[in-house]
């Protein structure tokens, strides 16, 4: 379990701890992703925009959230840089087309993609769409920690927490975590982020070391006791089906049966 993530860093600062706790995000424009068959192609937002999102929209092989509820437009981070205590984020364009794209590659495919990408532009994910999310670990009032087992095919038997790309938006300076983060624990976990959550800290940027996607993760303590969880009212409150069930880890015990056993020490039934 150890190796299917990895912390990312801010040039030679790992993203977690307590450290980061205080941290201040600063988001930019930041640079797209390189075309594999043309690498020498511009990688600036405004040509992207042009040459690859207009064209994928008007074909419709993806949606701004005009025609469906999904808008698949995506950021895409670049290095970041910490001073003090702002954190520095880049953020270019890309898309859920292009998100899926490291899934369905090879382990092979995606090591030789990154040794090209430190090759040709000193950054192993230059070629990847490396698309940014949030993502929350919710805390009852009485200390368990939660996470959903998700409903989609492609996560069937997969446990998460509250998660979800950042929500795209015209102009960078405007993203924030915040707002993201209360949007997706309403609809998933059907928490208001102004009235159950009583307290909060940004826990660090953890990301898979060969897709190279992320989440900016936070723990949330709320008022919400145990048996919100365990019954029935947290869907009653939700807005979307991603999670067909709450998953209570009461104690460290309990995390360590999952991530060594892949299932809970009282039950049977295993998780991916």
């Amino acid at each position: 379990m150890a190796n299917d993530y990895e912390v990312l860093r801010a040039g030679n600062t790992p993203l977690h701890g307590q450290r980061m706790e205080r941290v201040k995000f600063q988001f930019v424009e930041g640079l797209c992703a390189a075309d594999i068959e043309h690498p020498g192609k511009s990688r600036r937002r405004e040509t992207y925009l042009e040459t690859v999102i207009a064209p994928l929209l008007a074909s419709g092989e993806i949606d701004d959230g005009s025609t469906t509820k999904f808008d698949e437009r995506k950021f895409r981070v670049g290095p970041m840089e910490i001073t003090r205590n702002i954190l520095r984020v880049p953020l270019g364009i890309s898309h859920y087309k292009a998100f899926r794209e490291p899934f369905d590659r090879s382990v092979k495919e995606n090591l030789a993609l990154k040794a090209r990408g430190m090759r040709e532009f000193d950054d192993m994910w230059a070629y990847f769409p490396r698309t940014p999310g949030i993502a929350g670990l919710v805390l009852s009032s009485e200390g368990s920690a939660f996470v959903g087992e998700r409903t989609n095919e492609e996560e069937r038997g997969s446990l998460n927490a509250v998660a979800g790309h950042l929500a795209y938006r015209e102009q960078v300076e405007d993203v924030n975590l915040e707002d993201d983060l209360s949007n997706e624990l309403r609809e998933e976990f059907g928490i208001s982020f102004s009235e159950d959550v009583v307290n909060y800290r940004f826990a660090g940027a953890y990301g898979h070391p060969l897709r190279g996607d992320f989440d900016f993760t936070f723990i949330l303590q709320t008022n919400l006791p145990n048996e919100y969880f365990t019954g029935d009212a947290w869907k009653k409150r939700r807005f979307s089906e991603e999670h067909k069930s709450l998953i209570q880890l009461g104690k460290m015990s309990d995390v360590q049966w999952l991530l060594d056993m892949g299932r809970l020490p009282d039950r049977e039934k295993q998780y991916n």
